[in-house]
């Protein structure tokens, strides 16, 4: 997961996103933000049911 967030910090940071890292969240400046998260065991999977991708989340 710190792979990600490290390619997270190359990224977000041109479009205005400031980060959380010790939550593994970004701030936009829009009002969203993202998520850094991955699935730590198989029957956790329905709690990301309905999102579009689990390794990174955009909400």
């Amino acid at each position: 997961m710190r792979a990600l967030w490290d390619e997270s910090e190359k990224l977000y940071p041109a479009i205005g996103a400031s980060p959380k890292e010790h939550v593994l969240q970004w701030s936009f400046p829009s009002g969203g933000f993202g998520i850094v998260a991955h699935l730590e065991h198989d029957k956790t999977v329905l709690n990301w049911q309905g999102l579009a991708d689990p390794a990174h989340l955009l909400r």
